[in-house]
């Protein structure tokens, strides 16, 4: 794979790194400086997403994740990510949809099965209706 090619990813570790360790402001001027370079990249919006998410703005995370999903409708990490902006929204029912079917297309022993498993059984269980926090940003790789 020619280096180029995995820009955008690294980008994306790279604000996730930035976010993980308390640097949002950061991560905002990465998103930022990327939006006017290579605005319509996917990672462009998984980055803004992230951003958003961990800044509060759980609309503009989910708007920024669905279009990701939009030209990449096989990215794990934005279903993830966009059930979690929808939990923070209180969109329960919406959130479990995305994530049984993440589940289902997961293999059982994946970071992303295993979260939609855990994020969906927290809303069976009734943890996030019951006033819980909403999620945080995570340090771990979801594609």
């Amino acid at each position: 794979m020619n280096p180029t090619e995995r820009l955008p990813d690294l980008l994306e570790d790279l604000s996730l790194l930035l976010l993980t360790s308390g640097d949002s402001d950061g991560a905002r001027r990465l998103f930022e400086g990327l939006s006017e370079l290579a605005g319509d990249e996917p990672a462009t919006w998984m980055i803004g997403g992230l951003v958003s998410f961990a800044e509060g703005r759980y609309g503009e995370a989910e708007r920024l994740y669905r279009q990701v999903l939009s030209v990449r409708t096989d990215h794990t990490g934005a279903r993830c990510f966009l059930a979690e902006s929808l939990i923070a929204q209180r969109r329960l029912g919406e959130a479990q949809a995305i994530l049984e079917g993440l589940a289902a297309d997961s293999p059982e022993d994946s970071p992303e099965g295993s979260f939609a498993r855990a994020l969906a059984e927290g809303i069976a269980n009734g943890l996030f209706s019951r006033g819980g926090s909403a999620p945080r940003a995570r340090s771990f790789e979801l594609r």
